[in-house]
């Protein structure tokens, strides 16, 4: 099972925003998160923190490499079975230096 993904222009220009330690940190989080996905139900790696986002409801959080953070939630399925994921508005991607 593949998940179907859609990444607003926004989270694509916060990705190319990061270093390329950064990118690379965040790309392996994102291989890893993929392949939990194909699990039923999904079981993600401790190293992810994957976890609510308190006060929105259906949004998630995923942790990658020295502090990055990257949003996310479920949408509706768009090839049946295989679930959909869209990075979230307005924050994508916040690297820890971006809040401090």
């Amino acid at each position: 099972m593949s998940p179907t993904f859609e990444a607003p222009s926004r989270a694509r220009r916060e990705r190319r925003r990061l270093s390329r330690a950064q990118r690379q940190a965040f790309d392996a989080a994102v291989r890893e998160f993929v392949a939990a996905l194909g699990t039923s139900p999904p079981r993600f790696p401790s190293s992810l923190r994957v976890k609510g986002v308190q006060g929105h409801p259906g949004v998630y959080e995923l942790s990658f490499g020295e502090g990055g953070r990257a949003t996310f939630a479920y949408g509706d399925e768009v090839v049946p079975g295989q679930p959909h994921v869209t990075t979230s508005s307005p924050s994508c991607i916040v690297r820890v230096d971006d809040v401090n």
